[in-house]
């Protein structure tokens, strides 16, 4: 399986009512991936602050597209206005982040990406 004909994209808004959908499609998504159930239950914890981030701010919309392969999930976060997905985070945000993605990067428009790949 790679990535070419496994992508998730969801249109969300940022309403608290929607958190559940984007967790069930998160833990979805992992275990598409063949990961563990310890891992599945992370990635829901990542998405679940980069949401409450989101939450914290006055955006209204936004875009997560889950990329799927065997042993990898990348998750990308955008805004329509190219606002920074993080500017609601606090303080133990990122660390957070850190430490249960493989990967965190950035993009100039505001985009947050975010790795995750089995050791």
């Amino acid at each position: 399986m790679d990535f070419e004909d496994n992508v998730i994209t969801l249109n969300m808004p940022v309403k608290k009512e929607y958190s559940q959908i984007l967790r069930l499609t998160t833990a979805g998504a992992f275990n598409q991936a063949g990961f563990d159930i310890n891992t599945v239950g992370d990635a829901k914890v990542v998405v679940s602050e980069v949401f409450n981030c989101l939450l914290n701010t006055d955006i209204v919309q936004f875009d997560i597209a889950f990329s799927i392969a065997i042993g990898k999930v990348i998750m990308e976060f955008k805004t329509y206005d190219d606002d920074d997905v993080l500017r609601g985070a606090n303080e133990f945000t990122r660390p957070l982040l850190e430490a249960l993605v493989t990967k965190v990067e950035f993009n100039n428009k505001g985009k947050l990406i975010l790795v995750v790949e089995a050791v």
